[in-house]
């Protein structure tokens, strides 16, 4: 990997972290929501999405590891409150259910 792509990787693990749903709930950015699988490794999707990596990206949301955040789990998520993991790349908020098992690699 080039210097250019580590520090990105780096900057967007770095930017990542826990967050809960009544802190990201607001009206302005929940139609920029996208729920990453526990299948896959954050700190790349958000590195494939910064990247605009738009094949891979493609194949995450045609095959469900991938979603953009619907009303259905955004209501059962204001009476939950879930933790999630969270990175930012811009328009996007890539959102990642936080469990014990939840690791940044």
């Amino acid at each position: 990997m080039s210097d250019e792509k580590l520090s990105l990787r780096d900057a967007i693990k770095r930017d990542t972290g826990e967050i809960s749903w009544r802190e990201i709930r607001v009206e302005p950015i929940r139609d920029n929501l996208i729920l990453v699988s526990a299948e896959l490794d954050l700190i790349a999707v958000a590195t494939a999405v910064a990247e605009d990596n738009t094949a891979q990206v493609a194949k995450w949301l045609e095959s469900g590891l991938l979603k953009k955040v619907g009303n259905k789990d955004t209501a059962a998520w204001d009476s939950t409150n879930p933790k999630f993991l969270g990175a930012f790349v811009s328009p996007f908020v890539l959102l990642q259910l936080a469990t014990e098992a939840s690791q940044l690699h």
